[in-house]
């Protein structure tokens, strides 16, 4: 269970981290990010409240999986569920492999999360969906094999914040990125 204190502490952590990779600010008050991410960097523009809003979800998401890896799941478990999901020829079943480890209150986030970042449709259910449900799935099952790293809470609560942003991601253009026109 994450303290009051501990969850102050974790999202000042987590906002020092964005101030560090924010690169601009719009006329409209919106800020551009430069988000380090598996896969590759990408670039995402939000304002300072769908910001918040993001980082509190995260942080409510990973409250979950801490609750999740004490109770439900254990690393036989996980271990079973990434073989079943790595056999499994066809994408839509891996997902519902990882999505099956979410219960209703991280399904609620997962919503709530893709309502914060202006998604949804056709775009939420075949994208977005499949990459947060992967994300969540992966980031229990690494809580659960690194139990006792203590900055294992800052490190996967930075990772949902920014599987939260990647909703809206905007691939970085390399040549803009090597010319420096993304800091002016």
């Amino acid at each position: 269970m994450i303290t009051v204190e501990e969850k102050n502490e974790l999202e000042q952590v987590l906002c020092s981290k964005l101030k560090n990779i924010k690169i601009k600010t719009s006329e409209n008050g919106d800020s551009t990010y430069k988000v380090p991410f598996v896969g590759g960097d990408f670039l995402v523009e939000v304002s300072n409240q769908e910001l918040a809003k993001a980082v509190n979800i995260a942080i409510k998401m990973l409250e979950e999986l801490d609750s999740l890896a004490n109770s439900e799941y254990n690393r036989e478990a996980m271990e079973e569920l990434c073989n079943k999901a790595n056999k499994e020829a066809s994408a839509i079943k891996t997902v519902l492999i990882y999505e099956s480890i979410q219960n209703d209150n991280l399904k609620k986030l997962t919503i709530e999360a893709a309502e914060v970042m202006r998604v949804g449709g056709a775009y939420w259910m075949f994208v977005v969906r499949p990459s947060l449900s992967t994300s969540l799935f992966f980031a229990l099952n690494e809580m659960i094999h690194c139990f006792d790293d203590e900055d294992m809470h800052n490190r996967i609560a930075y990772f949902l914040v920014g599987s939260i942003l990647s909703m809206q991601r905007v691939p970085i253009d390399q040549e803009d990125d090597a010319d420096g026109k993304l800091n002016k």
